[in-house]
């Protein structure tokens, strides 16, 4: 798992003036900032994931004799809710990454057909938005 495929998503959707949520900020709101910081905080949402990952994984790696089910339960659960809640931003925003870049430049498809295409080949789907 890499982080480089988000690093590019960031970029695209702050080349689209898109902020961190996936929603278009208009050149003449006076919080244009918002879409220059969506890199930033996109990157930060990444990155705090794989920091937490690892930190998870490293405790559960150093249990060792210490073995207790319940925390280790705690622990996997954390780390499937917050992969799950990372899998569902991320296809939210690639979604309306790729809905705002082709109503902007009038290309044919539909929100559905986009859907489609990031479950099925989600690198495709990111390579055309670049």
């Amino acid at each position: 798992f890499c982080c480089f495929p988000w690093i590019l998503l960031a970029q695209v959707a702050n080349r689209m003036n898109l902020n961190w949520l996936g929603h278009w900020v208009s050149p003449n709101t006076p919080r244009r900032s918002l879409s220059r910081d969506t890199f930033t905080n996109v990157f930060l949402v990444f990155a705090t994931y794989f920091t937490v990952v690892g930190v998870i994984i490293t405790m559960l790696a150093n249990m060792g004799e210490e073995f207790d089910s319940f925390q280790t339960f705690y622990l996997i659960s954390a780390l499937v809710i917050m992969s799950i809640l990372l899998c569902v931003y991320s296809f939210i925003l690639m979604v309306r990454t790729r809905t705002s870049i082709r109503e902007s430049y009038g290309i044919p498809g539909t929100t559905f057909n986009d859907c489609v295409v990031i479950v099925c080949c989600r690198p495709c789907a990111l390579s055309q938005m670049a």
